[in-house]
């Protein structure tokens, strides 16, 4: 008997030096030979040459590339309703399916557009500028960063996508919300190329 806890005691011993002295690791462990993320960033920030990068025209950059919509000719307004099509089904928490592939839904009858949305091209940014608001939303065709320069504030990209989406013809076009529509005012401004 005095031998099984003269074992007992070593064991524990061993053991209680083991997670003590070398920490509570099991199996294999290996060092880590991989570079650091910020540190790969930083080499690869390094390596490019800034100065010729961002010389470059800058209109050909995939990020500048904006729709080509023609110049508004009339005042002209209209109201649209935003439809949305469901390409995928959204599945609730259970399992099943809330809405399927295919739904048809209007997303202003769940949402209010937080403020008005102002599409131009940057031949009309100085023209347009006395009628903006400091809460506007402004889409930009041509070269947004002139009109960026030329107001002083961000304009985003008119892409193809949401001009179709807003349903944007021509420029510039101030996009509103009545109700569950949109209501879409084009109305010539300015010097227009």
């Amino acid at each position: 008997m005095n031998t099984w806890i003269k074992l007992g005691l070593s064991l524990t011993l061993s053991a209680y030096t083991v997670f003590t002295f070398a920490g509570p690791t099991i199996g294999t462990t290996y060092s880590i030979t991989e570079k650091d993320a910020l540190s790969e960033i930083e080499d690869r920030a390094a390596s490019v040459n800034w100065e010729d990068a961002l010389s470059s025209e800058r209109g050909s950059w995939s990020a500048s590339k904006t729709v080509s919509i023609p110049f508004t000719q009339e005042k002209r307004t209209r109201t649209v309703i935003p439809w949305y099509t469901l390409s995928r089904s959204i599945p609730n928490p259970k399992g099943g399916i809330l809405y399927p592939a295919g739904y048809k839904f209007n997303p202003l009858d769940h949402i209010k557009l937080p403020q008005r949305i102002i599409a131009f091209h940057s031949s009309q940014a100085e023209a347009v500028a006395p009628l903006l608001r400091p809460t506007d939303f402004l889409l930009g065709t041509g070269d947004v960063f002139e009109s960026m320069e030329k107001l002083g504030r961000q304009v985003y990209v008119l892409s193809p996508h949401t001009a179709d989406r807003l349903q944007i013809k021509a420029v510039p076009s101030l996009v509103t919300q009545t109700g569950n529509k949109l209501k879409i005012i084009e109305q010539p401004i300015g010097e227009e190329k």
